[in-house]
């Protein structure tokens, strides 16, 4: 979008909120998804879900990166 370029951008919310090379548009986003993870119970898919139980908690409780994950994402 800073040079004119870039029609449309998917992306984290937060994720370049720091990103001084990035001008961000002067509104809002146009739409707003929130998505879920679904896979079959193996070995395999159930450490996979742990680790990212496990960083997702990381994150939401990560003092130094404020607003990382909004809205807060919910685990089951």
């Amino acid at each position: 979008m800073k040079i004119g370029r870039i029609d449309v951008f998917i992306a984290h919310g937060g994720l370049f909120d720091n990103d001084l090379e990035l001008q961000t548009a002067p509104f809002p986003p146009v739409h707003v998804v929130d998505l879920t993870l679904q896979c079959h119970d193996t070995q395999l898919n159930r450490e996979f879900v742990t680790a990212f139980d496990q960083r997702i908690h990381h994150l939401r409780n990560d003092d130094s990166r404020p607003g990382q994950l909004t809205p807060k994402v919910y685990v089951h």
